[in-house]
């Protein structure tokens, strides 16, 4: 596939000045190649790696997509030209989420101590020290601390919903959870300072989509943003 790099989500992420495709992308660049690949839904991803940043620098890019099956299943490795040694992310589809694993938002009201006014100094903070440019989050509208689990209430990420039609996993919402997750291992500290600034994912267990952030308006539920 190519990418002309003035697509709305490549627009603002830099580091330096380099333009770098939003790493947070990658994966579902892949998810969905995979999907029309295999003509089944793809809805998780597992074993993801992130290598070499992709510069979009004043002229397009093209990013090869390659599908492998074996024993273990069907891995992918994603490179853009002319660096086809060094892959810029690598994964495999993991099965379908199980309905014993879905969040229930059904209750209401989100349990346990609010923490929203904690996170959002935590996340301007790290943002300030990672010295990097980034796409902006699906706004937090609430953030709770329920012992060790971390609930929290989004909002649509901003801008004209056809710039994210049929995303499932938007970059905009990973890069959202990555800061929740980020703030929960962080020690639920506000005082993020250097030594804590907000670290790209180099690597990921898994990531899977029950559903997707509703339209405007609404809110969705996410729990336990540490797994």
């Amino acid at each position: 596939m190519r990418l002309r790099g003035d697509e709305p989500y490549l627009t603002t992420h830099t580091s330096g000045e380099e333009r770098l495709v939003t790493g947070l992308l990658l994966p579902e660049l892949a998810r969905a190649a995979l999907e029309r690949l295999s003509g089944i839904p793809v809805r998780a991803l597992e074993q993801l790696l992130w290598g070499r940043p992709v510069r979009i620098n004043g002229k397009p890019r093209d990013i090869r997509i390659t599908a492998m099956a074996d024993p273990e299943g069907l891995l992918y490795r994603l490179e853009a030209d002319g660096e086809e040694d060094a892959p810029c992310h690598l994964g495999s589809v993991g099965p379908e989420p199980g309905e014993g694993g879905r969040f229930d938002a059904s209750a209401g009201a989100l349990s346990g101590h609010d923490v929203s006014q904690t996170f959002r100094a935590f996340a301007e903070r790290c943002a300030v020290h990672s010295g990097q440019s980034a796409p902006e989050m699906a706004a937090v509208t609430a953030v709770h601390r329920d012992g060790d689990v971390l609930l929290a209430r989004l909002a649509p990420p901003p801008g004209p919903d056809k710039d994210r039609h049929g995303m499932v996993f938007d970059p905009y919402v990973l890069d959202t959870v990555w800061r929740l997750t980020t703030f929960r291992f962080a020690g639920w500290v506000a005082d993020a300072g250097p030594a804590n600034a907000l670290a790209f994912p180099l690597s990921l267990e898994a990531i899977r989509s029950f559903a997707p952030v509703g339209g405007q308006g609404s809110g969705q539920d996410i729990g336990d943003c540490a797994r």
